[in-house]
């Protein structure tokens, strides 16, 4: 079996490791480093260099980053592409059938960009502005002060400015060159499997059970946000 690394590249293997794997992380536990990375901007096959969007956090506390992040994205005029997919990666690392979750994600159905937008430095409308069209402006608070309740994180009155708190690059990187597997001679008569090695499989049964947390995160959001009231239960 390949490892990720050659299936998706060195600078996508980690993210989806992270995505993939068991083990969920609290939104205040992730470390700074875990804002530290590139992001590729075209197909990697074959090359040797790639042109990649790099993001650093300007700060060690991680709480200041995640909160300059959750305020930019409820009230501010600075939340971009890139700033909405570190959220989400915050979500995935964190995700759980829980109040702060079911947070998060109305924050990231609120604040997603408009179909064609695609560019990693557009600007997305906040959560406010975007709740007082749909509902009006004492309905809107409502909603929104249920949003920032349910965060773990208390937001400050006054703005956090996001561009002292992450530095957004594009530059190139360089990849490794994958490893060549070695070639089986034509009279290899073995029919068992190919030993050594080979790294073991992700575990799909964890994947599945993610994917149906963030499912459920999706509908309570959705409902709670558009449709009929409801409420999660938490584990």
């Amino acid at each position: 079996m390949y490892p990720i690394e050659e299936i998706l590249g060195p600078l996508g293997a980690e993210r989806i490791k992270s995505l993939l794997s068991s083990e969920v992380s609290k939104v205040r536990g992730l470390s700074s480093s875990f804002y530290h990375f590139k992001v590729t901007l075209e197909p990697t096959h074959s090359k040797e260099r790639v042109k990649a969007i790099v993001v650093k956090p300007l700060s060690r506390n991680s709480d200041k980053l995640v909160v300059g992040l959750l305020w930019n994205a409820l009230f501010g005029k600075s939340f971009k592409t890139i700033h909405w997919f570190i959220l989400f990666a915050v979500l995935t690392k964190t995700m759980k059938k829980d109040r702060t979750s079911l947070a998060l994600m109305k924050i990231l159905i609120l604040s997603t960009g408009k179909p064609g937008h695609m560019n990693w430095m557009h600007n997305h409308g906040p959560c406010r502005r975007v709740l007082i069209q749909h509902f009006g402006e004492e309905s809107a608070k409502e909603k929104l002060n249920r949003i920032v309740e349910d965060l773990p994180v208390k937001l400050p009155r006054k703005d956090p400015i996001i561009n002292e708190l992450f530095l957004v690059t594009e530059t190139f990187v360089k990849q490794r060159k994958p490893v060549i597997p070695s070639r089986i001679g034509i009279g290899y008569k073995d029919k068992g499997g190919l030993g050594g090695g080979s790294e073991e499989p992700l575990a799909s049964s964890a994947f599945l059970d993610r994917e149906e947390v963030f499912d459920l995160l999706l509908r309570q959001a959705k409902n709670q946000l558009f449709g009929t009231q409801g409420s999660i239960k938490e584990e």
